[in-house]
């Protein structure tokens, strides 16, 4: 083991020996002249000072007794100077002044051991004074850094602990978050203690406030006066990514206001950047085609939408007939345009022109989004059925007046299928007047739901949407007026009606009478009477029934009485005789050679009787 000295007085030192023989001091004391502990050691100090310097006066005490006592021991009995001390390198002579010398050097003692408690005393002060002082934060809890933005898209923010409130967007509420003790707001229900909670070296809460107004000072431009952060990087972040934060600060003034800083450099890592998905803007159009080639029409709704997205996703059609799209009266092989309308209700930040779809849940979305440009697809027409093609001239029956040159009278149009007769209206010249073997001309127009039942009209619909169809008139179409008895013997079933209806109503209006009680009538003579020179607006030949009505009256008396009905232009038309007008006349009288001499006329008629 090698020697030991004593760090105040040189005095040796034996193996075990706790406070040195000759000055009192604890073995490991440091020298009297050395120098006061800089603020950096002092900082470092133990925290419980006041401990330290009673231990230090305590072991300068025991010193300066155990001199005192040494003193003592030297008188009565000399040779006790070397009882408890260890041999010194150099031993005196003994002599007469040998005992002399020995409490001098015990006096020595004490006053280097008075010295030393003296020091210790004043170190110990100085090191009280110190850890009272300052109060050490660490940098670390003054700064809050947010990450803002998306991944890979992120920015950093180094900004002052305080209280603040933050959006919690699972819950959808603003909530308080607390901060640094040390930025406490005046605010905060628990302002006081939390403030000397933290300055732990403050008197009271003045002297608290006092050395937090030091770190939030702020300038006239509102920045921080004594403190500044600084970021290695704050753009363009990802999760993950790690951060440097660096704490100046002014020395001075927090010197001043007693706060001393450690820590004042250190790395956080980046979190909490909302991860972006990329999302096709169309991926829930559902587009589709309905009605039949040539008029079609194009629906479009948003399908199996996500329900975090379905507040922010519509579709609708583009009217855009200029640049070539349509919207109705589709064929197949057309183009047509959908806009996706897009809520994009999020930017990285104000001055971005790029938006995203952030949903309730903090999810965020790419949709592509591009300013002033609206989100287009293009989209082909496909699957509508082909309308089948209809010529309403097969079915139809042109009705002509006169016996030449002709007129349209009506079209038929019963030969047309209930299906689609009530979706097609016919036209004519109501004046033309054809000949046979002219093509005569109609017209067709075709209402909506033809198409809606699987129908188009055959040929090119003309301004007001008229198709134009021609049938060649011949001598089985018109009417060919009779002038011949043996031609009129059989009517059509539409004349026999006629004069049916007239008939009946005579024998209604006889039976109508309370003295008659029944009246029937036969056919008794059918005449036909041919004008011989017509005019344009004349009978051309006419054709005269006579009834025979036989009248029986109540007191069973009877009477016959004679009615003739009678209609203008008997003519062929079709195969089958009929009248060109449905009108008739009629006369009566008790005597049925009146009627007969009603068409005697012989320079204008030529009667012939029809058997």
């Amino acid at each position: 083991m090698a020697q030991r000295f004593c760090q105040v007085c040189g005095n040796a030192l034996s193996e075990n020996e706790k406070f040195c023989a000759a000055c009192g001091s604890p073995v490991d004391a440091a020298p009297v002249n050395a120098a006061p502990a800089d603020e950096a050691e002092v900082q470092t100090a133990p925290a419980d000072a006041q401990a330290a310097v009673e231990q230090a006066a305590q072991a300068a005490s025991q010193a300066a007794e155990q001199a005192a006592q040494q003193q003592t021991q030297q008188f009565e009995d000399p040779s006790a100077q070397f009882a408890n001390a260890a041999m010194p390198q150099a031993v005196p002579a003994a002599g007469a002044g040998s005992n002399i010398g020995a409490a001098l050097a015990a006096k020595k003692g004490i006053l280097i051991a008075a010295a030393a408690l003296i020091v210790v005393i004043i170190v110990a002060v100085v090191v009280i004074t110190n850890l009272t002082k300052y109060q050490t934060i660490d940098a670390k809890e003054l700064v809050r850094v947010d990450f803002t933005g998306v991944n890979g898209k992120g920015t950093a923010a180094a900004v002052l602990n305080t209280d603040h409130r933050e959006y919690d967007e699972k819950t959808g509420k603003t909530n308080t978050v607390k901060g640094s003790d040390f930025l406490v707001s005046s605010d905060d229900d628990d302002y006081k203690d939390r403030l000397l909670g933290a300055y732990s070296k403050a008197k009271n809460k003045n002297k608290a406030k006092d050395m937090q107004d030091v770190l939030t000072d702020r300038n006239k431009d509102g920045e921080l006066a004594n403190i500044s952060f600084e970021l290695s990087d704050d753009k363009n972040l990802s999760n993950g990514d790690k951060v440097t934060v660096t704490v100046d600060f002014d020395e001075k003034e927090l010197k001043e206001g007693n706060i001393k800083l450690e820590n004042t450099e250190f790395e956080v890592e980046v979190e909490g950047l909302s991860v972006v998905e990329e999302l096709d803007p169309f991926a829930y159009a559902d587009v589709t085609f309905e009605g039949f080639d040539g008029h079609g029409e194009v629906k479009v709704e948003a399908k199996d939408v996500p329900d975090e997205l379905k507040d922010y996703i519509s579709y609708s059609k583009s009217y855009k007939e200029d640049e070539g799209y349509k919207t109705n009266d589709l064929s197949n092989g057309d183009k047509v345009q959908i806009v996706a309308n897009i809520y994009g209700n999020y930017s990285i930040d104000d001055n971005d022109d790029v938006y995203y779809i952030k949903t309730k849940d903090g999810k965020i979305y790419d949709f592509g989004y591009v300013k002033d440009q609206e989100l287009t697809k293009d989209y082909e027409v496909s699957g509508l059925t082909e309308l089948k093609e209809y010529d309403p001239s097969a079915d139809v029956k042109l009705t002509f007046s006169g016996y030449g040159p002709y007129k349209i009278s009506g079209i038929d149009n019963e030969g047309i299928s209930e299906e689609i007769r009530e979706y097609i209206y016919f036209n004519y010249d109501y004046d033309k007047t054809y000949k046979v073997g002219d093509e005569v001309e109609f017209k067709a127009y075709a209402y909506g739901d033809l198409t809606n039942a699987g129908y188009k009209l055959k040929g090119t619909p003309d301004d007001d949407g008229y198709c134009t169809y021609s049938i060649k008139l011949t001598e089985d179409m018109v009417p060919v007026l009779i002038s011949k008895a043996s031609d009129a013997k059989k009517l059509s079933d539409d004349t026999e009606k006629l004069f049916k209806e007239k008939i009946d109503s005579f024998k209604d209006s006889y039976e109508g009478y309370s003295s008659i009680s029944k009246a029937d009538y036969e056919v008794a003579k059918n005449i036909l009477a041919v004008v011989k020179n017509p005019s344009d607006y004349g009978a051309r030949s006419i054709y005269a029934r006579i009834y025979k009505l036989n009248v029986v009256y109540t007191d069973k008396t009877k009477k016959t009485d004679y009615i003739m009905v009678y209609g203008n232009d008997l003519v062929k038309s079709n195969g089958e005789v009929v009248l060109t007008e449905t009108y008739l006349s009629s006369t009566s009288d008790d005597d049925i050679k009146d009627l007969e001499s009603y068409w005697s006329d012989k320079d204008t008629y030529i009667t012939t009787t029809i058997k």
